[in-house]
């Protein structure tokens, strides 16, 4: 019936959203974790403590997003994208807020149905690059070894980054 099927539904959502809930909190490098399925949005964001998350405000903006297109073009595996021009405007952590979720590497991946395995959604992980630095700091005790992490566009963090580079003559 409709009141059986509403109340499925409703225990489904909730699930989801504990499940993204539980992998956040085991994570403090994660800055938004988001499940975008059937037009649906379920997520959590680094500061909540439940499972209300991010705000998508436009959801063509999303699924035009490089993103999301690159989750479908990726057909299953990662995809990691330096974001930080996109999701300012896509994120946002709270319905009140006037600027989206910034300074991230985003992750992610098209989920698909385990039995017909046909595309359902599309998650979407926002991590800070400091994770990634904290992960790698005890490589920077090593001598002879820098760590960067390269943007498509910049550097987003630089691990024991005290290095010297070859002098270049100015007329090359």
């Amino acid at each position: 019936t409709g009141t059986e099927t509403a109340s499925l539904q409703e225990d489904n959502h909730q699930t989801i959203e504990q499940i993204l809930l539980t992998a956040r909190k085991k994570n403090n490098g994660i800055r938004a974790l988001l499940l975008i399925a059937d037009g649906d949005v379920f997520g959590v964001s680094a500061n909540s403590e439940s499972a209300a998350g991010p705000v998508v405000r436009d959801m063509e903006a999303v699924y035009d997003s490089e993103i999301y297109q690159g989750a479908l073009r990726a057909g299953g595996y990662p995809f990691w994208y330096d974001s930080a021009a996109e999701t300012p405007h896509l994120f946002f952590e709270y319905p009140q807020s006037s600027f989206g979720i910034t300074s991230c590497a985003t992750l992610s991946y098209q989920v698909t149905d385990p039995d017909s395995h046909t595309p359902c959604g599309v998650l979407i992980c926002c991590v800070s690059p400091q994770y990634f630095a904290d992960a790698l700091a005890e490589y920077s005790t090593q001598d002879g070894g820098n760590t960067f992490i390269i943007g498509e566009n910049s550097m987003l963090e630089g691990i024991s980054a005290g290095f010297s580079a070859p002098a270049f003559p100015a007329d090359q």
